[in-house]
């Protein structure tokens, strides 16, 4: 009965193979190859199989395979995804240390739960995997987290008879579910987060006594953490942390307690919360990381440049780095550029502003962009094929200087001619023309003459 759990697990991959497609077979086997030709030819690296809901990343996470993982994070799979059919990560499958930290290094989250609350720390701690269980914690696990029947990861680890396991959460402050019933202890009538945001750790440790719940949210979805964070309250978020805080909780927006700490130049508070486990590359949902932000936010005010400056030198030593190709180029990094495009990102991927890489770079960055394919967000949209049908038809686009560009026109998308040909001087073209003959529909579009 003891490996139960994991015994389980792999017979539900066993029993799936008949409703997996080949990208999850071969992600389950460790076939890189055949991984590698699926998404060529298109397969969606999240597909998810017919019978459980996994995707490929959960298969290869399950299995150890490491190279698959890694293509796979590479390729842009979901992390986080948990729509299967007990509501698990990749993370909560995952074995093996290595994956583990590549599955973190990507942006999974240590705290997610399972439909029934587990958390990949609970089945780490059953499982007896010692060094996962370190890592977890390292990386910002709750170390208490409760499942919906209220079981810690430590009541896990007895419970499948794991000793060196529940030592070394006991270690980290590990509790059983009956040691943190709510004592009786009354709280005080100020809020916990109110008593973070005004540094009155008094009310702090009288909540926590009475049994409030130490990462609980507002309305924005922050924790106790999170105000401490944003105001520099130091004492409280080593208080906090000590009593078990997620280092690493989102709010409403994404934003952990790290990048609250960031944006307000808590150096010291950032240094803390990366000593105890905050993921330095967390995401928000725009999925920007704390360098993104960092390295944006009020560039215009002169005096904040340095201390912005030691802040980014900071995050950039525990292994900060950018979210997304966007964030590198408006960051002038071409190095995280050079990665990106290595990784195969995509150049002329647009953000909800529908810009891309290139409208947020200049020279040697911008030039990078432009040989790999890169487009502006104006360009690519005249690049678009426009269906016109009878009566005039006319459209703008920004014509770069000394760049010539052909406007053609296709019946099929297939067969393109030239109708005009404009040579740019860095003001926008109108192209207008009536079309009153036959064929009655027409395709046009933009093509940069290289």
């Amino acid at each position: 009965m003891k490996h139960l759990l994991l015994t389980t697990i792999a017979a539900v991959f066993l029993a799936t193979t008949s409703f997996a497609g080949p990208i999850h077979d071969a992600a389950r086997n460790g076939d890189l190859e055949v991984v590698q030709t699926q998404l060529n030819k298109g397969v969606d690296v999240d597909a998810k199989n017919t019978a459980m809901g996994d995707t490929p990343l959960h298969h290869a996470a399950a299995n150890g395979h490491e190279e698959i993982v890694k293509l796979l994070i590479a390729k842009g799979a979901d992390v986080n995804e948990n729509v299967n059919w007990e509501g698990s990560t990749p993370l909560h499958y995952a074995e093996t240390k290595e994956v583990v930290e590549l599955l973190i290094a990507g942006g999974a989250d240590v705290n997610a739960k399972k439909d029934d609350g587990l958390t990949p720390l609970h089945l780490a701690a059953a499982w007896g995997h010692k060094k996962v269980v370190e890592l977890l914690i390292t990386k910002g696990a709750g170390v208490n987290a409760k499942a919906n029947d209220g079981k810690t990861p430590l009541d896990w680890a007895v419970a499948w008879d794991e000793p060196e396991t529940a030592d070394l959460l006991r270690k980290h402050g590990g509790k059983i579910s009956e040691e943190l019933k709510p004592s009786t202890t009354k709280a005080p009538d100020i809020s916990i987060h109110s008593a973070a945001f005004k540094g009155n750790i008094e009310a702090v440790q009288q909540h926590l006594a009475a049994g409030t719940d130490v990462n609980t949210k507002d309305g924005s979805g922050s924790t106790p953490l999170h105000t401490a964070s944003t105001w520099g309250r130091k004492e409280i978020a080593e208080l906090l942390i000590a009593k078990g805080a997620d280092v690493n909780a989102k709010d409403e927006d994404g934003w952990t307690p790290l990048l609250n700490a960031t944006i307000d130049g808590h150096k010291e508070i950032i240094e803390l919360l990366i000593e105890k486990g905050a993921d330095v590359n967390a995401k928000t949902n725009d999925g920007d990381t704390p360098l993104d932000k960092n390295m944006i936010d009020d560039y215009d005010d002169i005096s904040t440049f340095g201390a912005k400056e030691e802040i980014n030198d900071l995050l950039r030593k525990h292994g900060g780095k950018h979210g997304t190709i966007h964030s590198a180029a408006q960051g002038d990094d071409i190095e995280a550029v050079k990665e990106f495009l290595a990784a195969g990102a995509n150049v002329n991927a647009k953000n909800r502003g529908g810009q891309t890489p290139l409208d947020m770079a200049y020279g040697e960055i911008a030039d990078l962009l432009r040989k790999h394919g890169g487009k502006t967000g104006e360009e690519l949209k005249a690049l678009m094929p426009r269906l016109v049908q009878h009566g005039r038809f006319a459209f703008s686009f920004d014509a770069k200087e000394g760049k010539v560009y052909e406007v053609q026109d296709s019946f099929n998308l297939l067969n393109w001619e030239v109708v005009k040909t404009y040579t740019g001087t860095g003001d926008s073209v109108r192209f207008d023309e009536a079309r009153y003959h036959n064929p009655p529909e027409l395709f046009y579009r933009v093509r940069v003459v290289e």
